[in-house]
C-alpha cells in the first residue's frame, strides 16, 4: 500500500512510523511464540500440547503465506504462549525439588488447639453436612487407597487415624477391615468421636478412640503399621511436630497416607489462584442453585470459641468470626477468605526432618478450580482436565503416600 505513494512522493513521516512499528510488533510476534515454545517444552516437555499445535499450524502456513494472513488462527494459542512465558514472574512449578516451599502461620499452640477443641466440640454435629466436598472429592481417593493397600493380612494391622473427626476415613475404609485389624481414631474433640462411635456402632474390627493432640499421642513407639491423615493437617499449630509423631510411632516399613491438604504450588501461583476466583464467580452467575451448597449458621460456633478462650484466659476480648477461623484453619491458605501464601510441600518432607530418606509410594494433586467440585458440571470438568495437563502439580490439594524404610 505505501509504494505507490513512495512512488508519487506522497509518503508522510508518520507513515514511516507507522510502517516501522507494525514491523516492530511483527517481529515482537515471532519472539512471543519462540520464547513461549522454549518456556512450555522446557518446563512441560512432550505434555506441552498447544506448542505442538502451534508448530503444525506455523509450518503448513510459512512456505505459502505471510503473518499478516495466518496470523488471526494462531492467535489464541500465541496469546496463551506469550501469557505462559509472562507468568514465570508468577511460581507456576511443575517441578519438585528438595528444598522446602511449606509456609505455615505462626500462632500459640495452646491458642490454636483451644480454639479447634470449642469450635469442634459444637460443629460435631454440623460437620458432615456442612463440608460436602469431604465426600465428593476424597471418598473416591480413599475408596483407592483401601482396594490397593487394605489387603487382608493373617496377623492384622494396626491403623492410627489422626484428625479422625466424625469417622470419615473410618467409615470409607471399614469394608475392608476385619477383626484381626486394630483402627485407632485419634481426635482432639471427644465430641467428633462420639460421631463416628454413633455412625458405626459394631464395626467388623477392634475400634479405638483417643481424644488427644496430633504432636504428642502418647502411643508407644514403632507401634503402628499405618498412619492416616485427611483434611486434617491444616488444623495442627505445628505440623513439624506432627510429622515428628508419625515418624515415631510408625513402625518400619509402615505406611504414611495423607489427604485433602492445601498444596503449597497453588496458593504460590498467582495465575492458579485467578483461576479459582474466576471459576468462583462464574459458577455463581451460570450453575443452578441445585448445584450450590447451602449456607450454614456457624455464629454459636464462633461465640461458643470466643466463650471457651476468654474461660481459659487465652483472650482477654472476643475475636471477630475470621480470626477465630484462622485460628482454627491455621494452616489453610483460604482461612481468612482470601487467598494467602499458606500451605504444605509434601514432596520435600523426604528430603529433610524426620522423614528424610522415606519412599514416596505416590504423590498427586488435584481440585485446580479451588473450593468448586470440579465434577458437577461439564464446564468444570473440561477447565479440570486442561488445567490438570498443562499445570500438573498445581491443583489446590494433595495427596501424598509414604513409606518409612525398613533401617529406621
Amino acid at each position: 500500500m505505501y509504494w505507490p505513494r513512495v512512488e508519487n512522493k506522497t509518503i508522510w513521516t508518520l507513515d514511516i512510523w507507522v510502517l516501522m512499528f507494525a514491523h516492530l510488533l511483527q517481529l515482537l510476534w515471532w519472539i512471543g511464540i519462540f520464547a513461549g515454545l522454549y518456556v512450555g517444552f522446557r518446563d512441560y516437555g512432550k505434555r506441552f500440547f498447544p506448542g505442538f499445535i502451534v508448530l503444525a499450524v506455523v509450518i503448513a502456513h510459512i512456505p505459502a503465506d505471510n503473518i499478516a494472513r495466518y496470523a488471526a488462527p494462531i492467535q489464541p494459542w500465541l496469546i496463551f504462549l506469550i501469557t505462559l512465558g509472562l507468568l514465570r514472574k508468577f511460581p507456576v512449578e511443575s517441578k519438585h525439588t528438595s528444598s522446602d516451599r511449606s509456609v505455615y502461620r505462626q500462632h500459640p499452640s495452646a491458642l490454636v488447639l483451644a480454639a479447634n477443641e470449642a469450635y469442634h466440640r459444637v460443629e460435631a454435629q454440623l460437620y458432615d453436612s456442612a463440608h460436602p466436598e469431604i465426600l465428593w472429592c476424597e471418598r473416591d481417593h480413599w475408596d483407592v487407597f483401601a482396594k490397593r493397600w487394605l489387603v487382608p493380612m493373617e496377623h492384622g494391622r494396626t491403623i492410627l487415624d489422626i484428625g479422625a473427626g466424625t469417622g470419615f476415613i473410618c467409615r470409607t475404609v471399614a469394608k475392608f477391615l476385619g477383626k484381626q485389624d486394630r483402627y485407632i481414631a485419634l481426635d482432639l474433640s471427644k465430641e467428633m468421636l462420639e460421631v463416628l462411635a454413633r455412625e458405626l456402632p459394631y464395626p467388623a474390627f477392634r475400634l479405638d478412640f483417643l481424644v488427644s493432640s496430633a504432636e504428642r499421642t502418647g502411643l508407644p513407639s514403632a507401634s503402628i503399621d499405618m498412619v492416616l491423615i485427611s483434611s486434617a493437617m491444616h488444623h495442627f499449630p505445628d505440623p513439624e511436630a506432627v510429622l515428628c509423631e508419625v515418624a515415631r510411632v510408625l513402625k518400619p516399613g509402615g505406611m504414611f497416607a495423607v489427604m485433602h491438604e492445601p498444596n503449597i504450588g497453588f496458593s504460590r501461583s498467582w495465575f492458579m489462584r485467578q483461576v479459582a476466583r474466576f471459576s468462583s464467580v462464574l459458577a455463581s452467575r451460570i450453575d443452578p442453585r441445585g448445584v450450590r451448597t447451602a449456607s450454614i449458621d456457624y455464629a454459636p460456633v464462633f461465640a461458643e470459641v470466643n466463650k471457651e478462650l476468654i474461660k481459659r484466659r487465652l483472650i482477654s476480648e472476643p475475636l471477630p468470626n475470621a480470626e477465630i477461623q484462622a485460628l482454627v484453619d491455621v494452616q489453610s491458605p483460604t482461612a481468612r477468605g482470601r487467598f494467602e501464601t499458606i500451605g504444605f510441600d509434601p514432596i520435600a518432607w523426604t528430603s529433610r526432618g524426620p522423614m528424610r530418606g522415606w519412599q514416596r509410594i505416590s504423590f498427586q494433586t488435584y481440585n485446580y478450580l479451588g473450593k468448586l467440585d470440579p465434577s458437577a458440571r461439564l464446564w468444570r470438568r473440561f477447565l479440570e482436565s486442561v488445567l490438570s495437563l498443562v499445570f500438573s502439580g498445581n491443583g489446590s490439594l494433595f495427596s501424598i503416600i509414604l513409606i518409612k524404610p525398613e533401617d529406621k
